[in-house]
């Protein structure tokens, strides 16, 4: 830089653009100020735009952050400017005091803004409108007031004795200046080199792992090479506290498996204060901890330590290392989103295997009784229900048709893995014991399967029923089920008794029955939740109410078209994202035989379960 001239720079409160921007001020000055100078201003004005983007943005990465230097001549000033809502007070942060016999018991806050005094000559901080400023100035050293004389002047008498003597001096302290620099210098790039290839290699090969574990020893290793550690462990958080993931080196003692989050060390304070620590343990000896962050969250914490009789850890050491655990944050949280999208497509499978089970199971073709007019359909909701309901016939027609519908209390494949449970039982059930009520049905298939619901936590709502068209009557068991709608011939449709709990509840649970005249004229309507729990634009769910008046007002119309106008309905009240849960619905209408016959022979194909 030349004298009057500036330089500004503005970038984004990101970690990564806050050190492009500290390399970018320290070639700036480079030409400026003696190497050991150069290298103290470049880590005041990373300590400077660490504290803003942590403390002052709390590690948001979208907030504005300007960088501003300029040559006053006789000084170089540094301005840096942030719109942090809370101002940052040099006042408020106490200058720890230097006594090399008490280091142990140095405070561990102060330490920034002591690097930064220690950087610059003038150091102050003030708030403009939403503004914070804070400026650094820096006294240039002052150029030779006159040019060094030749090694060989001209004078007409020969040179004065002491002459030649000052200009040698002159030229060896010149010399001796540019050596040290030039050994600073190459100390410096080869520390910068060798930090370079340490980041580089970690972040080629962290990004091909997948294995969390073998992730995790990746990162441990090469924070302890960074950081000439004697040992290190790596943590990660979970909802018990942090518990371990990785160790290695010489440790001071085993590390317990999990540290709870409010367990006193200096790992909790890393994690309360979200950046890294440098201090010593009881015995003296260098300990450093740093977080591990992601987006949004703490990740881990790393802990660092070094032998007893090590020097402490410096700002370079700390610097590389908190890259690491920066680039380890990132690539955590990637194998985080990794194992999140191929969990969701699991459940994607998982979900249209149900889906495919479920639809199996709905009726393909009913049965054909004399007297009967039938219907039954599902449809499946996004996510995948444990609805199921049939028609069950003997082998010997006896004027008897047998119905069930149940509903699983979950979904995706658990649900659908019971449907077919309760699909197989059912129909063993009944073939093994034909003369079995539909109460003693139930019991049986309650006390059968009881075991195998407590141990997957699950319950059923079921109904199951017959229809006996010579005695015109129907006889029900309920287990929790929705209420189905009886309409005798004179039209005044009514809910019937649920009578018991839910299958699954106890196993010697012993199922009553239901039973009522079902003469030609009569109609049965079973349904499961999906058609009471369907919610409006404004969240009301619709009802047993409004479907029992819906059923009633569809009395004349036949049956499949009543039925299908209530499936049209339902669709039609569901919120715009969809149903939220499966809807089944199966209907039994006792006709005259001639009237059963028509109804039959109009019946163009079978009604199959739509798709969702």
């Amino acid at each position: 830089m030349h004298p009057g001239e500036t330089r500004s720079l503005c970038f984004l409160s990101r970690l990564k653009d806050a050190r492009q921007a500290t390399h970018y001020v320290r070639r700036a000055v480079a030409n400026l100020l003696p190497a050991a100078a150069a290298n103290l201003l470049e880590l005041a004005v990373s300590e400077a735009l660490t504290n803003i983007i942590r403390h002052g943005y709390a590690m948001r990465d979208d907030q504005p952050i300007r960088l501003e230097v300029r040559h006053a001549g006789t000084t170089l000033e540094l301005l840096v400017e942030d719109e942090a809502p809370v101002a940052f007070s040099l006042q408020d942060v106490p200058l720890p005091r230097l006594d090399v016999e008490r280091i142990p018991e140095l405070p561990e806050g102060g330490w920034g803004v002591y690097l930064m005094r220690q950087a610059v000559d003038e150091l102050t901080q003030e708030r403009a409108g939403r503004r914070n400023r804070l400026r650094l100035k820096k006294r240039l050293p002052a150029p030779l007031a006159a040019p060094l004389p030749a090694p060989f002047p001209a004078f007409r008498d020969g040179p004065p004795p002491d002459a030649e003597a000052a200009t040698l001096d002159a030229l060896r302290q010149e010399l001796a200046v540019s050596e040290q620099s030039s050994r600073e210098m190459a100390e410096e790039l080869s520390t910068a080199y060798e930090s370079l290839n340490i980041f580089y290699t970690f972040s080629r090969d962290v990004s091909t792992l997948t294995d969390e574990t073998v992730l995790c020893r990746k990162i441990l290793d090469n924070a302890m090479i960074s950081a000439e550690a004697s040992w290190g462990v790596l943590r990660l958080s979970s909802p018990a506290g942090f518990r371990l993931k990785a160790s290695a080196g010489q440790l001071p003692a085993p590390p317990p498996p999990l540290m709870p989050p409010d367990a006193p060390g200096l790992e909790t304070a890393v994690a309360a204060a979200l950046q890294e620590q440098v201090t010593r343990d009881a015995d003296g000896n260098p300990v450093m901890g740093l977080p591990i962050a992601g987006m949004d969250r703490l990740l881990g914490i790393l802990l660092l330590g070094r032998q007893a009789g090590r020097h402490n850890f410096s700002a370079g050491d700390a610097k590389l290392a908190r890259a690491l655990a920066d680039q380890a944050g990132i690539s955590l949280e990637n194998q985080c989103m990794v194992r999140e999208v191929l969990d969701a497509r699991l459940a994607r499978q998982e979900l249209d295997i149900a889906h495919d089970l479920q639809q199996q199971l709905y009726p393909r073709q009913l049965p054909q009784v004399p007297g009967l007019a039938l219907f039954a359909q599902g449809i499946a909701a996004r996510q995948v229900g444990g609805d199921y309901l049939a028609f069950l016939t003997r082998r010997t027609p006896d004027g008897t048709l047998d119905f069930i519908i149940a509903d699983a209390m979950g979904k995706g494949m658990s649900a659908a893995f019971f449907s077919i449970l309760t699909h197989v039982a059912c129909r063993s059930i009944l073939d093994l014991a034909p003369a079995r009520t539909p109460g003693e049905i139930l019991t049986a298939f309650n006390r059968i399967m009881t075991p195998d619901f407590e141990r997957f936590g699950m319950y059923m709502t079921c109904l199951y029923g017959r229809i006996d068209t010579r005695q015109a009557e129907l006889r029900y068991a309920c287990a929790g089920h929705c209420p189905p709608l009886l309409t005798p011939p004179d039209g005044r449709t009514r809910q019937l008794e649920t009578l018991d709990y839910m299958l699954g509840v106890a196993a010697d649970t012993v199922f009553q029955e239901g039973r009522h005249p079902f003469p030609p004229g009569s109609r049965l309507l079973a349904y499961t939740d999906g058609f009471t729990d369907v919610t409006d634009s404004e969240g009301r769910m619709r009802g047993h109410t409004a479907l029992l008046n819906a059923w009633q007002q569809l009395a004349a119309q036949p049956l499949e078209a009543a039925c299908r106008d209530l499936l049209r309905h339902a669709l039609d009240d569901a919120p715009p994202g969809g149903l939220q849960d499966d809807i089944a619905l199966l209907a039994i209408d006792h006709q005259a035989l001639n009237q059963a016959d028509a109804a039959r022979e109009r019946r163009t194909a079978p009604p199959e379960a739509a798709s969702p």
